[in-house]
């Protein structure tokens, strides 16, 4: 079986579209490493196991000897310290670095944005199908501890420098692409576009109580985005037209229940979220309700806040 051992992005977009909670199982990659050297039929292969990934492939090579000129491919000499570490099997015959060592080597050919939202998607709860884009459910594969203690221990890779500029705004436990989007703008500061107010916890769990889980009908609450200290919920919701009776009493019931607990719950819609001069307004709200009032310092925020709106997939 041809084999082959991946890097940096090429390994990110694989975790990125790990439907499971991977990796798989730990292999020791200095067991035959001039297996892993590339060559033309093992990367027919990959494009074969793993039709959607980007070209070029990002590959490891473990020596000068290895390195090869192959169509579509680019190979990555890796250090000592990093051939030492496991690399973990992502498809049979095809291995791939922890995603804390994937995330480092990717860290020096991102933007900051980016960054950010890539640790974000490997400390998150979901993966993007690779045939539908539609989203699965799966545990982390990473924290933010273990990046950073990554980022501590392997300087030797280009991208660490980076990377710890971009640990700092990471979140854990995103449940989607569009609720990492909405907690990056608002908590983002704004000399990086974004409204700067404290991070937020995503998919944080409120017990109900008792007499208010009665009424919505569950013990407990799970918020899309929470102040838990200033008893503020935000939740996103990419339907703005619940016209169904149903629907409009669960969401009745649902905010009796977290009124009753001391919660203010407060409703980011799609087009909202779309629209710049609606964030705007959400965030100051918002401000107002943590009692965070927001101060843009920097000069051209508005060009700012674009930049990042388009780094995040969002129209200016």
């Amino acid at each position: 079986m041809a084999k082959l051992a991946l890097w940096g992005s090429t390994a990110l977009e694989v975790y990125r579209h790990a439907g499971e909670a991977l990796p798989l199982a730990g292999y020791p990659a200095d067991a035959d490493l001039a297996d892993y050297a590339p060559i033309a039929p093992s990367l027919r292969y990959l494009a074969h196991c793993l039709p959607w990934l980007s070209i070029p492939f990002h590959v490891v090579v473990f020596s000068t000897q290895q390195r090869r000129n192959l169509k579509d491919t680019r190979c990555h000499i890796v250090s000592e310290n990093v051939a030492k570490t496991n690399f973990f099997r992502v498809a049979p015959g095809i291995v791939a670095p922890s995603p804390e060592i994937a995330y480092l080597q990717a860290c020096a050919r991102r933007s900051q944005e980016a960054l950010v939202l890539e640790g974000i998607e490997l400390c998150g709860r979901y993966a993007l199908d690779p045939t539908s884009q539609a989203l699965l459910e799966r545990e982390p594969l990473t924290t933010i501890e273990r990046l950073r203690r990554a980022a501590a221990n392997h300087r030797d890779i280009g991208g660490c420098a980076a990377a710890k500029r971009a640990l700092p705004w990471l979140i854990e436990n995103a449940a989607s692409p569009r609720e990492a989007v909405l907690a990056l703008l608002l908590s983002l500061p704004n000399h990086q576009g974004g409204y700067g107010l404290p991070k937020p916890r995503l998919n944080h769990p409120i017990d109900l109580g008792v007499l208010a889980g009665r009424v919505a009908d569950k013990s407990y609450y799970v918020a899309d985005l929470c102040w838990p200290e200033a008893r503020l919920i935000v939740e996103y919701d990419s339907d703005e037209f619940h016209l169904a009776s149903t629907h409009l009493a669960h969401d009745a019931n649902r905010r009796m229940a977290l009124n009753d607990r001391g919660y203010r719950l407060i409703t980011v819609t799609r087009l909202q979220l779309n629209s710049a001069q609606e964030m705007d307004r959400v965030a100051l709200a918002l401000a107002r309700a943590l009692a965070y009032p927001i101060r843009f310092r920097v000069a051209h925020f508005p060009d700012r806040q674009a930049t990042l709106r388009t780094a995040l997939g969002l129209p200016r």
